[in-house]
């Protein structure tokens, strides 16, 4: 499974290497890191067979593909890539799989990303009252 942190990691170092002297303090770099991603997000990477980041999501339109991901991605060490959390929310099919994974035997980091979704795609009033009280605990000691 691709790690998108580490290709990001890698573009900023090169950004960072190839416009350090634009840059006048790490302060001021840092405010540019939400810009400089945006940019890799939607540059064609080598890593993706010529596609951009968000375009290798973007292609994925099978609930499952998407959930396998989010899984792959959501361990202990790891974390999912917010483009990947992006299109998840945009294809709502995936709420049903996001209920399983709420309800079903995985990390409660991963449980917690799957309420954080099921939120933000409104698809909490479509739960039991059991598990609209999870959700809450879930997100009240939130970690993630």
């Amino acid at each position: 499974m691709l790690d998108f942190d580490k290709l990001f990691e890698a573009h900023l170092v090169n950004y960072f290497n190839e416009n350090e002297d634009k840059f006048s303090s790490v302060a001021e770099f840092e405010a540019e890191v939400p810009n400089i991603y945006l940019e890799w997000s939607q540059s064609p990477s080598d890593a993706l067979g010529g596609l951009t980041p968000h375009s290798f999501f973007e292609n994925i339109e099978k609930p499952e593909e998407l959930l396998s991901i989010l899984i792959g991605t959501s361990g202990n060490e790891t974390n999912p890539c917010s483009l990947l959390l992006d299109r998840i929310v945009c294809v709502k099919e995936c709420v049903s799989g996001l209920f399983d994974i709420l309800n079903g035997e995985y990390l409660e980091k991963q449980k917690t990303i799957a309420a954080q979704l099921l939120v933000e795609m409104d698809a909490v009033k479509n739960a039991s009252q059991e598990e609209k009280d999870f959700i809450g605990e879930l997100l009240e000691s939130e970690e993630v």
